[in-house]
């Protein structure tokens, strides 16, 4: 395949997660997590490949860094990484996290548990990743709540 699964206006859509590579070459893996002990999306020092899924799994993988939104964001700072918790169970206590924000210098990055609908609009979803980017913010990342 030489395209992501869904790519609209305004965000890209994967199934199961993608992975962030640091310049010192740390990797991060995001992924939508099933119910369970840990439920919502996540992200983890770790590579997908080998813990999301099996080493030899037969996956398709896209190296986005010299095209689509994340072209732009190639070599940015990250200022923050901000997961957006939210109340799961009141009485127990349990929250879970359907959204992460990265805030790069020049843009932000909104990692939702989402996907496209068809006629392309964003939806939740429990099993999707939908990735939102915000090229032009009009505010400072460290100023958004």
């Amino acid at each position: 395949m030489a395209q992501p699964d869904v790519r609209v206006p305004g965000f890209d859509s994967v199934d199961f997660g993608l992975e962030l590579q640091t310049e010192s070459g740390s990797v991060f893996s995001v992924t939508w997590d099933p119910p369970g002990r840990f439920e919502g999306i996540g992200l983890r020092e770790q590579p997908r490949l080998g813990t999301g899924v099996r080493a030899d799994a037969a996956v398709a993988v896209w190296d986005v860094t010299g095209r689509s939104r994340w072209a732009a964001l190639r070599g940015a700072e990250i200022l923050d990484v901000r997961p957006h918790y939210q109340p799961w169970d009141e009485h127990v206590g349990s929250y879970w996290c359907p959204r992460i924000t990265i805030a790069f210098l020049p843009a932000t990055v909104d990692l939702l548990l989402g996907d496209a609908e068809p006629n392309q609009q964003l939806v939740p979803s429990a099993d999707n990743i939908a990735i939102a980017f915000d090229l032009n913010p009009t505010t400072s990342p460290a100023s958004t709540g």
